[in-house]
């Protein structure tokens, strides 16, 4: 009762100290730098109020409101500290990413010539029920997925309905035949990874039925046939007349349902939309049925739209420039003036952006949007730039000093570096499993670690990769009952799996393919190719060489 009215001042700071003895007793302290810091903060608190340093605010951001105090000078120290007062938890841990830095929603820059030449395409299309197939390509970062973006909301906000397919491949799956055209019809019509085979069959078949009319044995019969083709494991497999054991000719009925589908959709609305993103990663028999389909754009108001990037170093050409015999829509890199205008968008919270700042973020990116991003979120994470929830700050004796990573892959590492344990790791073993990856695989690498995470910490560590933008969530997830991630870019995965140690990189791919296997539960057959991908970097030989078996059965 007496201590009712005590009131407390605490202030933080986060660094290394040291840990010794004092004098000749048994009593242990910690001193350094950090700990003086520490030591003036709390005497500058109000009572019951808590201070915090930079260094601590970049690590406890995601989870606590905070409001910038501005500099402060500390004793003992030439240059004053960015200072931050707690005001209390987060009513939620959660981030709902957008496209921008630190919660600033930015316009797309530079691309205006390109979406006008998007929403030409499908007006054509609605106008004179014919529709097309072209290509967007452009180098990795470029801001091919942010034109997508935004021509997809111009969609959305038509006075008519235009039903849109997505369609997305990876590194991972490239090898797995139709694995492009499976993504689209499982996205679309809502099948996971882990339905029972039946559930999966069924809902190929409802989705179907929606468009082509009541369930019928002719629509039964279709969809058994194009679930064979994009390799769903079915509970009965359906034969037309003349086609048992006629492999070929069943691909070609496939084929032909298929662009039938997606012309029924077209005919009883304005237009239909097709989204393939990273085709570079597509499998040639999603190609070959790609091109099939496009001849479908002839007769009925169809969009294809692929998106690809070179390969194999080549810039500005080679075959994945252009896949398809139809217009291609190359994204060059931004102009210096439009580079310029992406920095004040995304900085435009600060009160006066200097030209210094300014031309060193356009002449280290080179145009490359992704670029700039990247290296704003570095001078954030630096304490150069502070993002206030009003207004930003900028200090400017930490600009000339701060060094500036040369390329973006050494901007993306050093995004890594400044991660907290937890978060560096629990992002490689997310790596590990892929682009996309799910919360309970990487809750149970976690957990079997050898200094194990629980659930409450993994979920902690996804929040805060998120809020810091480098993943973000997927609508859908493939696999029921687990939440699924995307790493920002296929450039960040790249190098957060590269950095996972060569002896981890083992038992972490015998975890994902036990974990995809106990997923997969019926239809391990399907997944077969992937899972055994991942025994083979495990060094599992023998259950390596039975999946590959499997997977090359169902492909006959």
């Amino acid at each position: 009762e007496h201590l009712r009215g005590l009131q407390i001042r605490i202030g933080i700071n986060t660094g290394p100290v040291m840990l010794g003895q004092v004098g000749s007793g048994d009593e242990f302290t910690v001193i350094g730098d950090a700990v003086n810091v520490a030591s003036r903060l709390e005497g500058a608190a109000p009572p019951g109020g808590i201070l915090i340093a930079h260094d601590t605010y970049v690590l406890v951001q995601d989870r606590f409101n905070v409001e910038p105090l501005g500099l402060m000078p500390i004793r003992g120290r030439s240059e004053p500290i960015q200072v931050y007062s707690v005001l209390g938890l987060k009513p939620r841990l959660f981030y709902a990413s957008g496209r921008g830095v630190e919660g600033v929603e930015t316009r797309m820059v530079g691309r205006d010539a390109e979406i006008q030449q998007l929403q030409g395409f499908l007006q054509r299309a609605v106008k004179e029920r014919i529709g097309q197939i072209l290509t967007i390509s452009g180098d990795a970062g470029v801001g091919k997925s942010r034109l997508i973006h935004e021509f997809n909301n111009w969609i959305r906000a038509l006075p008519y309905e235009v039903p849109v397919f997505k369609g997305r491949t990876y590194q991972q799956i490239s090898q797995l035949p139709y694995a492009l055209i499976r993504d689209m019809l499982a996205t679309y019509f809502e099948i996971q990874d882990n339905d029972p085979a039946a559930v999966a069959e069924d809902k190929l078949l409802q989705g179907m039925a929606q468009f082509l009319g009541q369930e019928n044995d002719d629509v039964r019969m279709r969809a058994n046939i194009i679930g064979q083709l994009i390799g769903l494991d079915l509970s009965t497999k359906i034969h037309s007349v003349g086609q048992a054991g006629d492999a070929p000719q069943m691909r070609a009925q496939a084929y032909e349902y298929l662009a039938n589908l997606f012309e029924v959709i077209a005919e009883h609305n304005s237009a239909v939309l097709i989204f393939l993103e990273d085709l570079h990663w597509a499998d040639d028999a999603s190609l070959d049925l790609i091109r099939f389909l496009s001849d479908s754009c002839q007769k009925s108001p169809l969009i294809i739209v692929a998106v690809t990037r070179p390969m194999n170093g080549q810039r500005g050409g080679g075959e994945w420039e252009r896949p398809f015999s139809g217009p291609l829509i190359h994204l060059n890199a931004l102009s210096e003036e439009e580079s310029q205008q992406l920095v004040v968008e995304i900085l435009q919270k600060l009160p006066e952006i200097p030209a210094d700042l300014s031309e060193l973020i356009v002449e280290r990116a080179e145009g490359n949007p992704f670029y700039v991003e990247e290296l704003i979120k570095v001078l954030i994470e630096d304490g150069v730039i502070i993002a206030g929830e009003e207004a930003w700050q900028l200090r400017r004796k930490q600009l000339t000093e701060v060094r500036i990573p040369p390329n973006i892959t050494a901007v993306l590492q050093s995004r890594l570096d400044r991660l907290t344990k937890m978060e560096r790791e629990t992002l490689q073993r997310a790596a590990v499993v892929g682009r996309v990856f799910w919360e309970t695989a990487v809750i149970q690498m976690n957990h079997a670690a050898d200094e194990p995470l629980d659930e409450i910490q993994t979920g902690h560590a996804l929040q805060a990769l998120e809020k810091r933008e480098l993943i973000f969530r997927r609508q859908t997830s493939g696999f029921a009952g687990t939440q699924a991630y995307l790493f920002k870019h296929a450039i960040l995965h790249q190098i957060t799996y590269e950095s996972v140690l060569l002896r981890s990189r083992p038992i972490y791919h015998k975890q994902v393919g036990d974990w995809l296997a106990q997923q997969s539960g019926e239809r391990i057959s399907e997944y077969a190719g992937t899972v055994a991908e991942h025994y083979e970097l495990a060094e599992e030989k023998p259950m390596a060489a039975e999946l590959y078996e499997m997977a090359a059965q169902r492909s006959q």
